[in-house]
């Protein structure tokens, strides 16, 4: 068994809250577009009790204030996805479960070894993966949307695919009062790096862009087609991590440092409310050590 390597952490730490926030989710639902961002629908038995539950377990919710609108601009679960279909396509099968059913397969990760296991012979793509698990948890990778409606419509809003939807045209999904007020959004929101010069819907960035490609990677040679495509798909892969790094650290800048203040408050009383919630869970399946626990503080109350 491989040693944990700490560099992992902020992955194993963003999986710990997929889990609690499942585990925490109301009855009544099919599926969170919220969590994921890779669904368009949803089905549910009661919006308010929904509502209020994004507001106090929703990452981007949280970390805004209990905003609704709030939406995240990269979902990591994109990339370690693709990361684990690529490095060994035979993970999921072997432990279990997706992301639709059930999280054997994220339950697996957290083993002590087994993302060290995983990315041994990756090791490049597995930390930018934890500096971008790091990134996606931070207050620079949530904007408000100027309507709750449009997570719906952008699946779940995530960048930079949604500033061409919502750009005024004939297919925008939002009906703005003017041109001008699309401009005005995009800069109060901090988005204005996802545009190369002026902010036109032609000069959206393509973070995922597979033009330039070295030849040394997009011609075969003597690889298996499968080793082929392979390597390219991981090349992209990372050329995309990378992009999104840097988008996220360069929109951090543009926020005040109250703004910044605030969002770490909320971020440890967030940490404190999961811990919270966790142990009543414990407690409620009668955990002997949670009962122990319970009673002493009752004893020092």
């Amino acid at each position: 068994m491989m040693k944990k390597d700490n560099l992992y952490e902020p992955i194993r730490r963003q999986i710990m809250e997929w889990l609690w926030y499942d585990d925490q989710y109301p009855a009544g639902c099919w599926y969170d577009f919220r969590h994921f961002g890779c669904v368009d629908s949803w089905v549910v038995d009661n919006q308010e009790e929904l509502e209020e539950f994004w507001k106090w377990n929703d990452r981007a919710c949280v970390l805004t204030g209990g905003d609704l609108k709030a939406a995240r601009i990269c979902h990591l679960w994109r990339f370690l996805n693709r990361a684990i279909d690529n490095i060994d396509n035979t993970f999921k099968d072997r432990v279990g479960g997706n992301v639709h059913t059930n999280y054997n397969y994220l339950k697996e990760l957290l083993k002590e070894g087994v993302l060290e296991k995983l990315f041994e012979e990756q090791r490049t793509i597995g930390f930018k993966l934890g500096v971008l698990s790091g990134l996606c948890m931070g207050r620079e990778n949530i904007y408000i949307l100027p309507d709750m409606q449009l997570y719906e419509k952008s699946r779940g809003g995530v960048a930079p695919a949604f500033l061409g939807r919502l750009f005024p045209s004939a297919e925008c999904i939002y009906e703005w009062k003017n041109p001008e007020a699309y401009r005005e959004w995009v800069m109060g929101e901090h988005l204005q790096m996802f545009f190369n010069g002026d902010i036109a819907v032609e000069n959206i960035k393509d973070l995922g862009d597979i033009k330039d490609i070295p030849d040394a990677v997009n011609t075969r040679g003597t690889r298996s087609s499968r080793q082929f495509f392979q390597e390219l798909e991981l090349y992209l892969l990372e050329r995309e991590i990378d992009n999104y790094i840097g988008i996220l650290r360069e929109r951090r800048q543009y926020f005040s440092e109250k703004e910044l203040a605030e969002a770490a408050v909320r971020e440890e009383l967030f940490v404190k409310h999961q811990r919270i919630q966790e142990f009543r869970k414990r407690a409620e399946n009668g955990d002997k050590d949670t009962r122990a626990q319970t009673e002493d503080i009752m004893e020092d109350a």
